[in-house]
C-alpha cells in the first residue's frame, strides 16, 4: 500500500475517533433507572425489565445482574406462561457467569435454558444458546464440544433463516480453527461469515469477521492482508459507534504494529483504544488496556511509565478478582523490574505471577474434572434407565407369550421365535450401552494418564528445586553470615570477593526459576510463539552485561565476531533464553583466565549461524550423549557453580520451535562449542 494513502486513511480514522460523541455511563444509568422503576411495574413488564438488566449488566455490573436474575427466576417460579422468558433469563445469567470465569456454573444455566428452548421449539433461542455453550467450552479447552455446538448453532440458524447468527457462527468456527492452529480453515470460515454479513449489511458481523481475518493473516504472517482486515474492522466499528467494539478493534490493530516493531503507531492506537474503554467504564476492559499499554512502554524501554500502567491494571484486576489478567500483568511486571535491574521486585512479581497462575490452572482443571464426572454420572443414569426400560419390555412380552401359549398351543413355535428375536434386540441394546460405558471409562483412563503426566512434571519441579536450590542457599547463608560477623575486620578485596560469590548464587537461583517457568509454559503449551525482527548483537550484549560480574570474577576474555548486519526472525523471549543459557554455561565451565569466542555469521540466504566456544573443562562423552537425547544433566562449574539441569534441554526445544538446529562438540579439558542456526528475517 502506498505510504501516503495509508497515512491519509489513518488521519481519517483519527478524525472519526475524535468526532463521535457518546452518552457517558449509559449502561449504569439504564440499570439504575430500571432499578428504581421496576417494583412499580406489572409482573410481565417487571420480568421483561429484569431480562434487560441481566443483558446490560454482563460486562460492568455482573453481580447486580446475578442478583436481579435470581429475583426474576423467583418471580417466574413454575408459571407456564413465562417459560419462554425464563429460558432467555437463564441464558443471560449464564453469560454473566461466563464473564466471571465460572464456566461450569455458566454451563449449568445454559443447559437449563436449552431444555426450555427445546420445549418451546424456539429455534432462534436454541441457536443462541448453542452458540454460547460453544464459547463456554472454549474456555474449558473442550474444543471438540465447542466445534459440535457451533455447528448445531449454524444449522439451526440456516434452518430458521437467521442470517446474523449464521454469520457469527461461521466467524466463530473460524476463530476456533485459529486457536487450534488451522489457519487456512480459520480464514475460509471467517470469509464465509464476512460474505453473509456484507450481504445483509450486518455491521457487527462485518467488524467481527474482519478482526478474525486480520489476526489469522497476522499469524501466517501476511502483513498486507492483516493490515487491510484490521483497518476495515476498526473503520466498521467506528461507523457502528460501539465504543467497546472500537476499543477492541483498535487494540487488535495495535498488535499489527507491535509485530512490525512500529511502536509509535501501536502506541497511538492503544491510546485511542484506552480513551473509548474509559468512556464505557467497563473495568475488565480498562484493566486489559492498561496492561497492554504497560507492555508497549516496556518495549519502548520507558519502564517507569510501564510500571505506572501495570500498577493501575493490578488495582482494577484485584477489585474484580480477575485472576487471568492478574497473572499476566504480574509476569510483565517481572520482566520490567528485571530490565530495570531491580531483581528483588522482579522475583517478588514472578512469585505473585506463579501463585496466581497456579490458582487459575487449578480452577480450570477442577471445572474440567467436575464436567467429566457429571458426564460419567449422566451416562450411568442413562444406562440404568435404559436397562430398566429393556427389562420392563422383556417382562411385558414374556407375559404375553405365556398367555398366548396357554390359549393357542398351536402358535407356541411362532411366539418362541418372536421372543428370541426380541431377546436378540435387547442384547444388542445392552451391548451398545456397555460400549458407551466402556468409552467413558476409556476417557477417564486417558484423563488419569494426563494427570499422572502432570504429577510427573510436578515431581520433576520438586526434585530440581530440592537439588539445585539447596546448594546456592547454603552458599548465600554462609557468605552472608561471614559478612555480617567479620566485615569490620575484612579488607575491601575480600569483601568484594564474597559479594561476587553472593551475586553468583543469586543469579543461579534466578536463572533456575526463569528456566523452570519457561520449561513449564512450553511443555504445557502456554508459551506463545511470536517471531519478530531481532538484531542478535543487541541480545548478546544484553546477556554479557547480565553476567558482567561472573566474567570479571574469573578474568575471562570474551571475543566477539558478530555480523552487525545479520538480522533474524525469531521469538524474542525464546531467543533471549537460548543466548542467556549458552553464555551462562560457557562462563560456568570456563577456568580462571579462560576465553570465550562468540561468532555470528550469515550461513546462507535463509539462516544465520551463532557459535559460542569456550576453552573450559568440556563435557564427558556419556553426558554429551544424554544431553543430545533430551536428558536433563546438572553438573557443577569450575567454581562449584550450580546448574539448573534444564538449560540445554530448553535451548534445544526453543531452537527447534524457531526452525533452527543445535549441535554440541566437546572434549574434556579442551573446551566446548555450541552451534545453532536461526532463520534470517525475510527481505
Amino acid at each position: 500500500m502506498n505510504i501516503y494513502i495509508f497515512g491519509f486513511k489513518i488521519l481519517i480514522l483519527i478524525i472519526l475517533f475524535n468526532g463521535i460523541i457518546y452518552p457517558q455511563d449509559f449502561i449504569r444509568e439504564k440499570i439504575q433507572k430500571l432499578d428504581i422503576q421496576i417494583n412499580s411495574l406489572p409482573e410481565r413488564a417487571k420480568i421483561d425489565s429484569i431480562i434487560v438488566i441481566v443483558g446490560l449488566a454482563n460486562y460492568d455490573m455482573p453481580y447486580t445482574g446475578i442478583k436481579w436474575g435470581k429475583e426474576g427466576l423467583n418471580i417466574i417460579g413454575n408459571n407456564k406462561n413465562y417459560v419462554n422468558k425464563k429460558a432467555y433469563l437463564l441464558n443471560g445469567i449464564g453469560e454473566i457467569f461466563n464473564q466471571l470465569d465460572e464456566y461450569n456454573i455458566a454451563a449449568n444455566y445454559y443447559s437449563n435454558s436449552l431444555k426450555l428452548m427445546k420445549r418451546n421449539s424456539d429455534k432462534f433461542g436454541m441457536a443462541l444458546v448453542y452458540y454460547n455453550i460453544a464459547y463456554n467450552a472454549i474456555s474449558l479447552r473442550d474444543f471438540q464440544l465447542s466445534g459440535d455446538y457451533f455447528l448445531k448453532s449454524l444449522n439451526l440458524a440456516k434452518e430458521s433463516k437467521n442470517f446474523r447468527i449464521e454469520a457469527d457462527a461461521y466467524s466463530s468456527i473460524g476463530i476456533l480453527n485459529y486457536i487450534l492452529g488451522n489457519v487456512d480453515e480459520a480464514i475460509a470460515k471467517s470469509e464465509k461469515g464476512l460474505s453473509i454479513s456484507e450481504k445483509i449489511n450486518y455491521k457487527e458481523g462485518i467488524a467481527l469477521a474482519h478482526e478474525h481475518l486480520g489476526l489469522a493473516y497476522l499469524s501466517i504472517p501476511n502483513y498486507p492482508k492483516a493490515e487491510y482486515h484490521l483497518s476495515k474492522a476498526l473503520e466498521t466499528q467506528l461507523i457502528i459507534g460501539d465504543k467497546f467494539g472500537i476499543s477492541e478493534a483498535a487494540e487488535s490493530f495495535s498488535v499489527y504494529y507491535i509485530y512490525l516493531n512500529e511502536n509509535d503507531k501501536a502506541l497511538k492506537l492503544l491510546n485511542q483504544s484506552l480513551v473509548f474503554t474509559e468512556k464505557i467504564n467497563v473495568k475488565k476492559a480498562i484493566a486489559s488496556a492498561y496492561t497492554n499499554m504497560g507492555t508497549l512502554y516496556e518495549n519502548l524501554k520507558d519502564y517507569k511509565t510501564a510500571l505506572k500502567y501495570f500498577l493501575s491494571s493490578l488495582s482494577t484486576l484485584k477489585e474484580l478478582q480477575e485472576l487471568r489478567g492478574l497473572y499476566y500483568t504480574y509476569r510483565r511486571m517481572s520482566f520490567t523490574y528485571e530490565k530495570m535491574g531491580d531483581y528483588k521486585k522482579a522475583l517478588e512479581s514472578y512469585r505473585l505471577f506463579k501463585d496466581t497462575y497456579d490458582s487459575v490452572y487449578t480452577k480450570i482443571k477442577a471445572q474440567t474434572m467436575e464436567g467429566l464426572e457429571s458426564k460419567v454420572e449422566a451416562a450411568k443414569k442413562s444406562y440404568d434407565i435404559k436397562k430398566l426400560e429393556v427389562e420392563n419390555r422383556l417382562n411385558e412380552r414374556t407375559s404375553i407369550f405365556l398367555l398366548v401359549s396357554l390359549i393357542l398351543a398351536v402358535l407356541v413355535t411362532i411366539v418362541s421365535l418372536i421372543a428370541f428375536a426380541q431377546k436378540r434386540k435387547t442384547n444388542f441394546i445392552l451391548s451398545n450401552i456397555n460400549k458407551e460405558l466402556e468409552e467413558n471409562q476409556k476417557n477417564l483412563q486417558e484423563l488419569n494418564i494426563e494427570l499422572k503426566e502432570v504429577n510427573g512434571q510436578k515431581d520433576k519441579f520438586i526434585n530440581i528445586l530440592a537439588h539445585d536450590l539447596r546448594s546456592p542457599f547454603f552458599g548465600i547463608l554462609g557468605v552472608s553470615n561471614i559478612l555480617a560477623e567479620e566485615c569490620n575486620d575484612m579488607e575491601k578485596k575480600d569483601i568484594q570477593s564474597y559479594l561476587f560469590t553472593l551475586n553468583g548464587s543469586l543469579r543461579n537461583i534466578f536463572e533456575l526459576l526463569e528456566n523452570l517457568l519457561n520449561w513449564s509454559r512450553f511443555s504445557s503449551g502456554k508459551l506463545n510463539f511470536n517471531p519478530i525482527k531481532i538484531t542478535p548483537s543487541e541480545v548478546i550484549e544484553k546477556a554479557l552485561a547480565l553476567f558482567k560480574f561472573n566474567i570479571q570474577e574469573k578474568s575471562i576474555v570474551v571475543e566477539n565476531k558478530i555480523c552487525e548486519n545479520c538480522i533474524i526472525f525469531a521469538d524474542l523471549i525464546m531467543f533471549e533464553t537460548v543466548i542467556r543459557n549458552i553464555i551462562s554455561n560457557a562462563i560456568k565451565y570456563s577456568s580462571i583466565n579462560g576465553k570465550i569466542l562468540i561468532d555470528v555469521t550469515r550461513l546462507n540466504t535463509n539462516f544465520v549461524q551463532i557459535k559460542i566456544t569456550d576453552n573450559g573443562i568440556g563435557i564427558e562423552g556419556g553426558d554429551l550423549k544424554k544431553i543430545m537425547t533430551d536428558h536433563s544433566i546438572s553438573t557443577k562449574g569450575t567454581k562449584n557453580e550450580q546448574g539448573t539441569g534444564l538449560g540445554l534441554e530448553l535451548c534445544k526445544e526453543f531452537i527447534n520451535k524457531n526452525g533452527g538446529k543445535l549441535t554440541i562438540n566437546s572434549e574434556v579439558n579442551i573446551g566446548t562449542t555450541v552451534v545453532f542456526t536461526i532463520p534470517c528475517y525475510p527481505q
